[in-house]
């Protein structure tokens, strides 16, 4: 009888990729995936600490798996086993691999299964704790996703220095998977029904900087080329990269979805230097504006953090008001969480728990209406709508620019693309109607051009 296993994966989408290989290759190798919540012979954390809060959590979820079955073997990876391997230890976990090599994960997971049921009893911890500087691509694919569409990690590691985070020690130094690699795990994913491939990376406007003639662009106008790809969606960028040469080269694309999800952390010039950003808010209007004029529909979400040591009240309320106007689709706002071994953690005027939700809560609420102002411009529009979901008499999809849709529909729609007429904004969500007008697509226009 062959062992089973569970994954928990914390953080970022570059984790939930990571994770899905090591699944894969588990499954691929006789053993039998379970939900976390049911009792594993095996348990793998794959675990995030970016914030307090994600690492008290992963430390939770390591003690979680120990108490569902005392006996499995606890395998933990990720920014906080590259950290902080020793805390990961105390929570009681077996065997411990940071970011160099997450494949080890798996590995010792077959190497454990192995074994007899006595030779398990015996085993000893390991700490497998490998420095990243000059650590290469490690080299990984995947073969399924969530729902229609499918996740490509391009690139590891991040060089900034900002004041507040500590990804370029838990990530290292920029490595980008080579072009070709990425081009063939793209056809694979394709030919198994995705038709909308998502491009991720700790920093993704970094992809190619240590290849030779290799940068984002270049790969973006590649994936253009492959048959039956749909769409192509950019993860998180760096508002520095929006330049104008960069936005004209991007606009050259066919199947890029004009959905950009900026890392702006701040709308406040003076809080932006404390956080050492590589930009202002100047230079982030100029990108925006670049990058709507080269894609009419563009929509925008970002990444907001609100407390920041010595951020004031009149800095909040420029940071507010300059988020408001960006009219973003989504906003993902973080109350600042001080992370140990950085600068801002020591910084003075430390803004009150309180008072970081409040302005937390403030934020939001100015984004959701300045995200339905820019739903309301939609009505009346017929758009192609890729469907990832049915539910309870509904299908649920999204736009090429990110807009999510609801349309009543007694079919199932699941991973297709229908042409809807958009009627009514709802909290966020566009509903709509299926209209019988065929759905034109980029793959369609490029399959005919090159038939």
């Amino acid at each position: 009888m062959s062992l089973t296993f569970a994954v928990y994966t914390l953080g970022c989408k570059v984790n939930y990729y990571e994770s899905t290989a090591i699944s894969e290759a588990l499954v691929k190798e006789g053993l039998t995936e379970l939900d976390f919540s049911e009792s594993a012979d095996i348990y793998i954390v794959n675990t995030c600490a970016v914030t307090g809060e994600s690492e008290r959590k992963a430390c939770q979820i390591i003690r979680r798996a120990k108490n569902k079955n005392p006996d499995a073997y606890v395998i933990v990876t990720g920014c906080l086993a590259q950290l902080y391997p020793q805390k990961a230890e105390k929570c009681q976990a077996d065997f411990i691999c940071g970011n160099r090599e997450k494949m080890l994960a798996a590995r010792a997971a077959l190497d454990y299964a192995k074994k007899s049921e006595s030779e398990r009893k015996n085993i000893k911890k390991n700490i497998v704790s490998q420095p990243l500087e000059g650590a290469g691509f490690e080299m990984m694919n995947i073969r399924h996703s969530e729902r229609t569409r499918a996740y490509i990690k391009i690139g590891d590691g991040c060089e900034g220095r900002c004041s507040y985070c500590i990804i370029n020690r838990a990530r290292g130094p920029v490595r980008s998977k080579p072009m070709p690699d990425v081009l063939n795990e793209a056809k694979e994913l394709v030919s198994l029904g995705y038709s909308e491939i998502v491009l991720t990376a700790i920093e993704i406007s970094n992809y190619g900087r240590d290849l030779e003639n290799t940068d984002l662009c270049g790969l973006i106008l590649a994936l253009d080329k492959i048959p039956g790809l749909c769409r192509i969606r950019l993860g998180s960028l760096d508002p520095a990269m929006l330049k104008e040469d960069f936005v004209k080269k991007l606009s050259c694309s066919e199947k890029l979805c004009p959905h950009f999800h900026l890392s702006l952390q701040s709308g406040c010039d003076k809080t932006l230097a404390a956080m050492r950003r590589k930009y202002n808010t100047d230079m982030v209007k100029k990108s925006v504006e670049l990058i709507r004029a080269a894609f009419p529909d563009a929509a925008f979400s970002a990444d907001v953090i609100v407390g920041f040591p010595g951020e004031s009240e009149e800095d909040f309320l420029a940071s507010a008001e300059f988020a408001e106007s960006l009219e973003l689709l989504h906003a993902h706002i973080f109350p600042f969480s001080a992370r140990r071994g950085t600068q801002a953690e020591s910084m003075p005027l430390q803004v009150k728990k309180e008072e970081k939700n409040r302005r937390a809560s403030y934020l939001l609420s100015l984004c959701e209406l300045s995200r339905d102002r820019f739903l309301d411009r939609y009505k009346g529009r017929v758009m192609p709508v890729l469907f990832e979901e049915d539910r309870d008499g509904y299908s649920l999809g999204h736009t090429a620019n990110f807009i999510k849709v609801s349309v009543k529909s007694d079919k199932k729609l699941h991973a297709k693309m229908q042409n809807v007429l958009l009627t009514e904004c709802r909290e966020g969500v566009m509903l709509g109607e299926v209209t019988e007008d065929p759905c034109v697509l980029p793959c369609d226009a490029y399959n005919k051009t090159n038939a």
